[in-house]
């Protein structure tokens, strides 16, 4: 990789010439990867390394590659993919919603409008359907109704943890804080 980011499940393979090709793996992510497809992908080949914008694509696909590969160990027999999006924690008080949107900015707005007080949105990330059900899952001990769970430092740590591994290509354009 570039000594800017590595990307999870990719590896760069050399070729004659100056030429590299860059490949997703299943098994870079999970060595439990046998019966997924595909079991890896080339996302870039060329001289070099690839532009920003291709870096960009490369990122996307790989990230989207990734989140199916997760998808599929957790529901291995599942033939139908979950919806794509986000994942966001959204802080309300002393509580927070942990939810999916396509679009978490307009789906902050429209939370907005029933808090007469300022929502803090404390993490978005690319996930699924899947993962929001996961992680609802995971909290069920501090859930008070619904998508709304107590913050507890449980779910403080989640939140510090996902926001440290963010790269700034996904942070681009976002707030991101951290509620003290």
């Amino acid at each position: 990789m570039t000594a800017r980011k590595r990307i999870p499940g990719v590896q760069r393979l050399p070729k004659p010439n100056g030429f590299f090709t860059w490949y997703w793996s299943a098994s870079q992510i999970s060595r439990l990867s046998t019966g997924f497809q595909p079991r890896s992908v080339r996302l870039w080949h060329g001289i070099g390394e690839p532009a920003q914008v291709e870096l960009e694509q490369v990122e996307a696909r790989a990230r989207q590659l990734t989140l199916d590969l997760e998808d599929w160990l957790a529901q291995p027999d599942r033939k139908v993919r979950s919806a794509r999006g986000s994942i966001y924690v959204i802080k309300a008080g002393e509580n927070v919603k942990i939810g999916f949107s396509k679009d978490v900015q307009q789906r902050q707005r429209q939370l907005q409008t029933f808090f007469p007080f300022q929502l803090e949105l404390l993490l978005s990330m690319p996930g699924s359907a899947l993962t929001e059900r996961q992680l609802h899952r995971r909290f069920k001990c501090s859930r008070v109704t619904g998508e709304w769970f107590r913050l507890t430092p449980d779910i403080e740590a989640f939140v510090q943890e996902k926001n440290n591994v963010r790269t700034a290509c996904q942070n681009r354009g976002r707030k991101v804080r951290i509620a003290a």
